[in-house]
């Protein structure tokens, strides 16, 4: 079944690095830290809602093959 994992930021600045690490895709830099597991690159996303400000979100080449990353950065105000 197709998953999507949401992920929301602040108002602030966030700097978010979504990496991949033993099979696993970590998200770093929002305020709980992130482990997924078990994801299907063809049916499941993660998607980045950082909302408003001055925000930078890297991700690491290799995890779409693990998850298909969205990254909604949001009006910067």
């Amino acid at each position: 079944a197709a998953d999507t994992v949401v992920a929301n930021g602040s108002d602030g600045k966030d700097v978010v690095n979504v990496t991949r690490v033993l099979g696993q895709v970590v998200v770093k830099g929002l305020a709980a830290q992130l482990r997924l597991d078990g994801s299907e690159p063809a049916n499941d996303a993660l998607r980045l809602q950082t909302l408003a400000g001055d925000d930078r979100v890297t991700v690491a080449p290799d995890v779409a093959g693990l998850i298909q990353p969205v990254v909604d950065l949001g009006a910067d105000e």
